[in-house]
């Protein structure tokens, strides 16, 4: 039996257009597969990781309140100190103004005791001087003495920085 060329040709499309009818489906199938193959995989492993860093993102979440609350805390602490220091700040500076005060206050009575203590010397140095010229040594020896120690505590008295001028 030969063959002629166009029962060759007959022969090959039929074998042919099973082949490409096969080729055909599976092409089509295979790709559709591995796109779906990849989506059923991007979906594992999105819902694999989102697990994995859900997990994460609590801790990291629980951690960070944390944080919140020592924050938190430390922001109170340090209010209540610097409500503390300025409190201690105002006290400070309310017995500043007091102690000022009463040191204007002492200054001024010093040197209003230390101008009596200086009258008061000066009319014992005058006694004295009456004293010696009645003659009573004695006498006039302990006025004296008591007209040099009071002239030494009216020194004493005087605030520093004052002249004997300014003390009288």
């Amino acid at each position: 039996m030969e063959l002629t060329t166009q029962q060759i040709v007959a022969l090959a499309i039929l074998i042919a257009l099973p082949l490409l009818a096969a080729v055909a489906v599976y092409w089509p199938a295979r790709n559709e597969g591995f796109r779906r193959g990849h989506a059923i995989g991007y979906r594992e492993g999105f819902d694999a990781a989102e697990a994995r860093l859900h997990a994460e993102l609590d801790e990291s979440a629980e951690r960070c309140s944390g944080a919140e609350r020592l924050l938190a805390a430390t922001r109170s602490e340090l209010q209540r100190v610097q409500k503390e220091r300025d409190q201690t700040r105002h006290n400070a500076t309310e017995a500043l103004e007091e102690l000022t005060l009463r040191l204007d206050d002492a200054q001024a009575l010093n040197t209003t005791h230390a101008g009596l203590l200086r009258q008061s010397a000066a009319n014992h140095r005058l006694a004295a001087a009456s004293w010696r010229s009645l003659g009573v040594t004695l006498k006039e020896k302990d006025a004296r003495t008591l007209a040099e120690r009071l002239t030494t505590l009216a020194d004493r008295l005087r605030p520093q920085g004052i002249t004997d001028k300014e003390a009288a």
